[in-house]
């Protein structure tokens, strides 16, 4: 019923699986030669195949172009339940071969030398032609075509040289020929943006006319970015920007993930309006069905779940956010693993018992009660009623954090209904409003402890917004509140992922319940006297028309008039998002956070040439970040250059000596980096909780490809809090 194979190569990318569950296909012709291109980790998988009556069993499946040595495994069941387990390898090879030797990735205006050893399986000495054919975002820089001479079971590298040119992948395609021995082979390589995507936003709307001004960046990549323009009936279109942030957040602990397909869960026709890019193509139900279908990655021995894939520390907050989306999604018929269900509902009942199995929390007294307070809300929607709890967390209510207040009347609603409760909090959530001459919001009190809740004064005041909505609040109190959480927004979004999962939640049924004049007018928007966007808006719709632009119509520095104008009734809400990226980023940054990198080689010393690395040898990667608070939910994000790779020293086929040099990672696993993501062009590292001080991280990388690499800025932030960060300069290294 279970094997271990997937904790031996966990650390593999697999890929998509092919649609013919066998696999195989793939090859191409060319120039009369069948190209190798179908290259996959796992030829074959089969989870159940009957035996005859003498135990045996055939299986026939196409290979994959791989040449290499496969290995098959084969479990045993009888109708007993008596078990066995064989294994046996076979080899696929050519009497000429290619075998490509190209970087992971490379960035634009990367230049680099790139190509294929070939080796000579034939038995005969000859001459060999190897020439290499580019498309797609890599060019050529030099010939394509050599001939050398291989001697029998002789190999040798050849080099071409090329460049990076756009965003995309290159297709890279190598062939070989003596006498009538041929190989090719297909690969393709992406190329990644140079630097970081930068973005600025203006949300507004007008019932009549409206002019802004914009400034084309200078000093950007022409062909990366350009102007979204969007225009919409209904508010909401402000919420664009921060789905998409959701959506496409990059770095993936729980909460992230989970409140990244919280508002798909919610509300589908909206977010299937907005179109938005990582979504166009597929189902997006789909998209969240996946995130589901995962939570058993995160969940412990214990039935709680923690933050990061393989962790054995449970979260109770987060454990009962993520049974608080499983409600929400079984209820809109979201498939979700029973198991997993029961497991985590067994958790979180244990932790409102009291009995936190596994470690000691960190959570202080009113920390605690906000996790009990969402419990009580998660396992309502559920079905499971927890009533003498909410008799417990309504007594202790005075020592709730606001949010927890109105998770609590969420939980009475769905439960007891008990209307004096409900009304004794909301009144206390009203008394607690503070209000101005235009706007209004809740803020909470200085508690300590409130950071594992990723509390925020604009997160709770989304989350009373919402739960007094549903509470009947009166309009002009609302109107105010919606204004203020707008106002928070910088760029079209706020903060983090919680500020905008719960912010979306609460305008959203505000403007379904609110809006009520029916739209009836035509939208103009023309930029410098030319119209980009013309369209009818008839009745209530969440439709939202854009169009984008790209910079290439554009100068750098030019400025840019405006024009938006309505004619008929309603009011047009109107966005404009100039996404960018910069070719200079500035220098060194330090906002909260100091961040520091340095490469050496094993034996320490410095190389002679600074920013110049010799191809083949293992460097030491070592990044320092110094925090003068305490801080939480911290990631660094490593860029790594293209002529470089990471040096996994958890596999088998690195030296257990490499290891030695990473022991300082090990001295502390609380209070500074917990939890590192290698990927093939940079490295991530997160700490739940960074201690005031300098921390230390080291890993390795092996040089491997010549060229000239753009390395990007190494940047730090509180994930939560992002305007605290810090960054180094960019760089450019040399490999040699």
């Amino acid at each position: 019923t279970s094997q271990t194979l997937a904790h031996l190569v966990e650390q593999r990318s697999y890929g998509a699986k092919s649609e013919d569950e066998g696999g195989g296909g793939g090859l191409e012709s060319m120039a009369g030669m069948e190209t190798r291109g179908d290259f996959r980790f796992t030829a074959y998988w089969n989870p159940s195949i009957i035996t005859g009556s003498d135990g045996k069993a055939t299986a026939r499946f196409k290979l994959p172009d791989n040449l290499t040595e496969f290995k098959v495994m084969a479990s045993a069941q009888t109708k007993n339940s008596s078990f066995g387990y064989g294994e046996s390898s076979f080899n696929v090879n050519k009497e000429l071969l290619l075998q490509p030797a190209l970087p992971r990735f490379v960035r634009i205006d990367d230049m680099f030398e790139g190509g294929a050893v070939v080796t000579n399986f034939t038995g005969t000495a000859g001459d060999v032609t190897v020439t290499s054919d580019v498309s797609g975002s890599i060019q050529s820089n030099g010939s394509q075509s050599s001939t050398i001479q291989l001697r029998p079971g002789e190999s040798k590298e050849i080099r071409f040289a090329y460049s990076g040119t756009t965003a995309g992948d290159g297709v890279f395609t190598f062939t070989a020929k003596m006498n009538n021995y041929t190989d090719a082979v297909t690969i393709d390589v992406p190329v990644r943006h140079p630097v970081i995507r930068e973005s600025v936003a203006l949300y507004e709307s007008t019932a009549d006319r409206a002019e802004q001004v914009i400034i084309i960046p200078g000093n950007i990549h022409n062909d990366l970015g350009g102007l979204e323009i969007s225009a919409a009936s209904t508010a909401l279109v402000g919420l664009e920007n921060s789905i998409d942030y959701l959506i496409t957040y990059p770095y993936g602990c729980l909460e992230q993930r989970l409140s990244g397909i919280l508002p798909i869960i919610l509300s589908e026709d909206m977010v299937r309006a907005f179109d938005l890019k990582p979504l166009r193509g597929s189902d997006i139900r789909t998209t969240a069905q996946r995130v589901l279908d995962q939570l058993d990655q995160f969940q412990t021995d214990f039935g709680g779940f923690a933050l990061w894939r393989g962790s054995r520390i449970n979260s109770p907050y987060i454990s009962a956010y993520t049974l608080y989306i499983i409600g929400e999604a079984e209820n809109r018929g979201y498939h979700i693993n029973s198991s997993v269900r029961d497991m985590g509902i067994q958790y979180i009942q244990n932790y409102l018992r009291g009995y936190l199995p596994g470690e000691e929390s960190p959570y202080s007294t009113h920390s605690a009660l906000a996790a009990q307070a969402l419990s009580v809300y998660a396992l309502s929607l559920l079905g499971i009623n927890e009533d003498a709890y909410i008799e417990q967390l309504y007594r202790q209510r005075h020592e709730l954090p606001l949010f927890a207040k109105a998770f609590l009347t969420h939980a009475i609603a769905n439960t007891t209904n008990d209307a004096k409760m409900r009304e004794t909090i909301s009144r206390e959530l009203m008394n607690a409003v503070k209000v101005d001459a235009t706007s209004a919001y809740f803020e909470e009190r200085n508690f300590d402890g409130l950071e594992w809740t990723y509390s925020s004064n604009v997160r709770t005041t989304a989350i009373i917004l919402d739960a007094l909505l549903a509470a009947g609040i009166e309009e002009t109190i609302s109107q105010r509140v919606v204004r203020w959480l707008l106002d928070e927004r910088k760029n079209g979004r706020w903060r983090s992922t919680q500020e905008n999962v719960y912010t979306v939640r609460a305008l959203a049924a505000y403007f379904k319940k609110y809006e009520s004049v029916a739209p009836d007018f035509t939208a103009r928007i023309a930029i410098a006297g030319q119209t980009v966007l013309e369209e009818m808006f008839r009745s209530y719709s969440l439709e939202t028309i854009r169009e984008e632009i790209d910079f290439d119509n554009f100068h750098s520095g030019e400025q840019l008039p405006v024009d938006i104008s309505i004619d008929g009734t309603g009011r047009l809400y109107y966005g404009i998002r100039m996404n960018y990226f910069p070719k200079d980023v500035d220098g060194i940054r330090d906002e909260g956070l100091t961040i520091l990198k340095s490469i050496t080689p094993l034996d320490g010393n410095i190389a002679k040439a600074p920013g110049t690395y010799n191809a083949g040898s293992i460097y030491k990667i070592t990044l320092t970040v110094i925090s003068p608070h305490d801080r939480d939910f911290v990631v660094v994000d490593d860029p790594l250059p293209g002529g470089f790779e990471p040096v996994n020293v958890s596999f088998a086929t690195e030296s257990t000596i490499l290891d030695d040099y990473l022991k300082d990672n090990y001295d502390r696993w609380w209070g500074s980096f917990n939890h590192v993501e290698q990927y093939d062009d940079r490295v991530l590292l997160f700490a739940d909780k960074l201690y005031r001080g300098v921390h230390t991280h080291t890993y390795l990388v092996r040089a491997i490809t010549y060229g000239t690499f753009n390395m990007p800025p190494t940047h730090t932030e509180q994930m939560y809090a992002p305007e605290v960060f810090g960054r180094t300069a960019p760089d450019t290294i040399s490999v040699r």
